[in-house]
């Protein structure tokens, strides 16, 4: 870790860093320890009603963005893109933002294996887990509840 670029941060940026990790090891955990169904309700029942355009910091998917990119990879064991996608969208959620998450597979690798990727739309524009080969994944949609 560069301390130096650390200390030279705004506070502002020292708190997202902090909640970027919280929100990185949340999902880490929610994930290993919780059904599906509760991580589903906690993302949906804890989201702050959208305030209004002109009153959101246009600039906090970015920063958002930038906080998770700076950390997955610091931080300890393997934070998949599923993990930071999930972040993020927790993130903007509750910062009032309408963010889409995205799972898609795009065929097998050369193991065999199904490649799947997780990424996150927030206003139209990819804000976390763009790739260049984007477009070769299908979506995936959640079932309907019945």
């Amino acid at each position: 870790m560069n301390w130096h670029k650390l200390s030279a941060l705004s506070l502002g940026d020292t708190l997202l860093l902090a909640e970027s990790a919280a929100f990185i090891m949340l999902v880490r955990i929610g994930l290993r320890f919780l059904p599906h169904r509760s991580l589903q309700r906690l993302n949906h029942d804890h989201v702050v009603s959208a305030p209004p355009v002109y009153a959101r910091d246009r600039g906090a998917p970015g920063r958002i963005a930038w906080a998770l990119g700076a950390l997955a990879p610091r931080l300890p064991g393997k934070n998949t893109c599923l993990i930071q996608a999930l972040a993020a969208h927790a993130m903007l959620r509750r910062r009032g933002y309408p963010s889409e998450l995205r799972i898609g597979v795009s065929g097998k690798d050369p193991a065999g294996a199904i490649k799947a990727h997780a990424w996150v739309e927030c206003e139209g524009r990819v804000v976390v887990g763009d790739l260049e080969d984007l477009t070769a994944y299908s979506v995936l949609t959640a079932p309907k509840p019945s």
